[in-house]
């Protein structure tokens, strides 16, 4: 079920503008689709009222695309401003129904985690299939090189886990850091250096990612449309 609003939460409760001690639940916008927690989750009539606010949406869509399909621009632009309402409504409702239920947000948090750690398996998965296509393309040179940096900056990052738990401050680790800095540039280099000499692989990796980045705006697509959170979260870094 398409929606407009699905992504990672931003902040699961973020504070009214008056500074009330109210909170307004801020729907996920990617991997997490809140409608569905709804309707497997809630009780029958509030089941059935999404569903008809979600028919109402797809009718509304279906207006759009006709619309448009005739070029008539006028109308188009009346029947989008018709959906998106028809959208905040439902996202609005949706919103006050998981709030208002711990046992939903329960659901939608455990969505969530599911989905991140989904997406963690993937990127990981990635990265590894990249580094050993750019291994299996160099020289040994290179090979020696690109593993002698990464067992280096696998022990640093150990050493600035561990300081960190030891309650070391950013100041305290700055020589790690800046140690960590300057192998994962020599390592940047390396990889550089392989994917110059096989312009091949460099392509394939380079339409790779620009698929995997058309895949990631699609599944947020329509969420600068959620107005208010976006202006909740720059009050929030301002802050």
């Amino acid at each position: 079920m398409k929606s407009t609003f699905f992504g990672l939460i931003a902040a699961f409760f973020a504070i009214s503008a008056a500074g009330e001690a109210q909170a307004r639940l801020s729907l996920p916008k990617a991997g997490v689709n809140p409608v569905r927690v709804v309707i497997n989750n809630a009780d029958a009539s509030t089941v059935a009222r999404l569903k008809a606010s979600q028919d109402a949406i797809n009718t509304a869509r279906d207006t759009v695309g006709a619309y448009k399909k005739a070029g008539d621009k006028e109308a188009t632009k009346a029947a989008v401003k018709d959906l998106r309402s028809k959208q905040r409504e439902r996202d609005k409702f949706v919103r006050k129904t998981i709030s208002g239920s711990d046992d939903l947000k329960a659901a939608l948090q455990a969505e969530v985690k599911a989905a991140r750690v989904a997406a963690a398996k993937k990127r990981a998965t990635v990265r590894k299939d990249v580094g050993s296509r750019i291994a299996a393309a160099a020289t040994a040179d290179q090979q020696a090189s690109l593993e002698a940096n990464k067992t280096a900056i696998g022990g640093v990052i150990a050493n600035l886990r561990a300081a960190r738990k030891g309650g070391a401050s950013k100041e305290d680790t700055q020589d790690l850091r800046k140690e960590l800095a300057g192998l994962q540039k020599s390592q940047k280099q390396v990889v550089g250096e392989i994917l110059k000499a096989n312009e091949t692989l460099s392509a394939a990796l380079k339409s790779e990612a620009k698929g995997r980045a058309r895949e990631a705006r699609r599944s947020v697509k329509g969420q600068g449309k959620n107005r208010r959170n976006v202006r909740q979260r720059r009050a929030a870094k301002k802050s």
